[in-house]
């Protein structure tokens, strides 16, 4: 698999991951990932990256989704 399939794979997987986090609305993934260039980015942002963007309890529903999601099986 080329290089450049397996980003975009890769980001597939990550897009996927960020529709399907509950407790944020569609136009806030959006925004997020406009913010952060990619669903990837997303994924790898820390809180403190996330305070002025979103509301506390949007922070900590992505926070868990990404804790509850292990970046291996997202890659399977």
């Amino acid at each position: 698999m080329s290089n450049e399939r397996k980003e975009e794979k890769e980001e597939q997987a990550y897009a996927y991951w960020l529709a399907n986090c509950s407790g944020l609305g569609n136009q806030t993934k959006r925004r997020l990932e406009i913010y952060a260039g990619s669903a990837k980015a997303v994924y790898g942002m820390k809180e403190t990256d996330l305070k002025g963007i979103l509301t506390q309890k949007q922070i900590k529903s992505l926070m868990e989704a990404g804790r509850e999601t292990d970046k291996e099986k997202l890659m399977d």
